[in-house]
């Protein structure tokens, strides 16, 4: 086989698909909405080339991978654990193998929000020049002045009672 044929239907698909990024960033959106979808080079230069970005990225690599690996060592010490006691004794076989097979069907991105939530684990807020939403107890910078105060209260109530819950990571409890 040749070079060609093996790696030119790949590269021809990923060439479209920067062609079309490129065909929606610059064909249909105007310049104020760009934010919605950069250009490519824009992400490349923003997220890989400068340094605050790129720490800030790096950063929260290693702190999903953490978490992911802190995860895989539960679930592999239980998994192993409850195979064992379903091995060793029938009838414990027969009460808890029904669950697990229903659990199997639930996906994994559904217990996501209510394991953190059993657990008391808040992702920390971020804030970005880049993005304009930020999550629940975060106050965004910038537009304090146009709005009510009842938002604004709402904003601090909400701000207060997500400052009292536990962060997954500690040492980034604090909102930067």
């Amino acid at each position: 086989m040749s070079r060609l044929a093996k790696w030119g239907p790949p590269l021809g698909v990923l060439g479209g698909f920067i062609g079309c990024w490129y065909a929606v960033s610059f064909l249909l959106l105007s310049p104020e909405r760009r934010f919605l979808v950069p250009p490519p080079q824009a992400v490349v230069e923003t997220g890989f080339l400068d340094h605050a970005n790129l720490v800030e990225l790096l950063e929260g690599l290693a702190q999903s991978a953490r978490v992911a690996m802190l995860g895989l060592g539960i679930a592999a010490g239980l998994g192993t654990g409850l195979a064992v006691l379903m091995h060793q004794a029938r009838w414990i076989e027969r009460s808890l193998y029904p669950y697990a097979v229903v659990l199997q069907t639930v996906p994994i991105l559904a217990l996501v929000p209510l394991l953190g939530f059993w657990f008391g684990c808040r992702p920390p807020c971020r804030r970005s020049s880049r993005v304009s939403a930020s999550p629940p107890g975060c106050r965004s910078s910038g537009r304090s002045s146009a709005t009510s105060s009842s938002a604004r209260a709402s904003r601090a109530s909400a701000s207060s009672s997500t400052s009292t819950g536990r962060a997954c990571n500690p040492s980034s409890s604090s909102p930067p």
